[in-house]
C-alpha cells in the first residue's frame, strides 16, 4: 500500500510517502513559516523521491494533532483538496502516538508535545489522554518528544498497521481551545 502522509503540527512541514517497506520523506526546509505554500511543494517532492504519482497513492494520511492549530487545519485541508481531485480514503495518526513509538524519539511509550504558554500535551501510554501539564511536571522527564521530522518513523509504523482501515474523513484532534479562543473572554 502507498500512503501519502503530511504533518504540520510542529514547526516542521513534513510530507512523506509510506510504502509497505520504505519511507520517502521530502527534505526539510529552513525558516519557512508559510506552511500552506510549502506543504504542497513538500508533497510533490515526496512523490518524486518515491517515483510515484497521485494515481499510485492508495490512501491519504495526516497527523491530526495535538499541535499547531493552524498546522493541523492546513494539513487536513491539503489532504482533503487532494482527495477532491484524486479520491482515496484517509488514515490519521496523532503526534503523541507517533512520538511514543518513534525509534528516533526513544520509543518510550509516552510522549509530550509543546502546547505553548508553559504547557505540554501529555500522554502516558500510546494513544491520547486529554492532559495538559506544565513544563516542570516530573512526568515530562522521561517522555519522548520531537519535531515532525523526528517522529515520522513512528507515524509510518502506526499507518502501516492501519493501512487496511481507510476512513471516509479526517477529524482534527484539539485537546484545548486555541489561543485566539482563550483570549476571547
Amino acid at each position: 500500500m502507498n500512503i501519502l502522509y503530511t504533518d504540520a503540527t510542529t514547526s516542521d512541514i513534513v510530507a512523506a510517502v509510506i510504502t509497505d517497506s520504505d519511507l520517502y520523506v521530502a527534505p526539510p526546509t529552513e525558516g519557512s513559516s508559510m506552511r500552506g505554500d510549502m506543504l504542497c511543494v513538500r508533497v510533490q517532492e515526496a512523490l518524486d523521491i518515491a517515483g510515484l504519482t497521485f494515481e499510485d497513492i492508495d490512501c491519504y494520511a495526516c497527523c491530526v494533532g495535538p499541535g499547531s492549530f493552524t498546522g493541523i487545519r492546513i494539513a487536513i485541508a491539503t489532504m482533503k483538496g487532494y482527495h477532491t481531485v484524486h479520491p482515496k480514503g484517509y488514515l490519521s495518526v496523532t503526534s503523541l502516538e507517533a512520538i511514543a513509538c518513534s525509534d528516533v524519539c526513544g520509543n518510550r511509550q509516552r510522549a509530550v508535545v509543546d502546547a505553548g504558554n508553559g504547557f505540554y500535551y501529555y500522554d502516558s501510554e500510546t494513544g491520547v489522554s486529554d492532559k495538559v501539564i506544565s513544563y516542570d511536571d516530573p512526568r515530562t522527564e522521561d517522555a519522548g518528544r520531537g519535531s515532525g521530522f523526528q517522529f515520522v518513523d513512528g507515524a509510518a509504523k502506526i499507518l502501516r498497521r492501519k493501512s487496511g482501515e481507510c476512513e471516509t474523513s479526517l477529524k482534527p484532534l484539539y485537546i484545548r481551545r486555541s489561543q485566539a479562543e482563550e483570549n476571547r473572554k
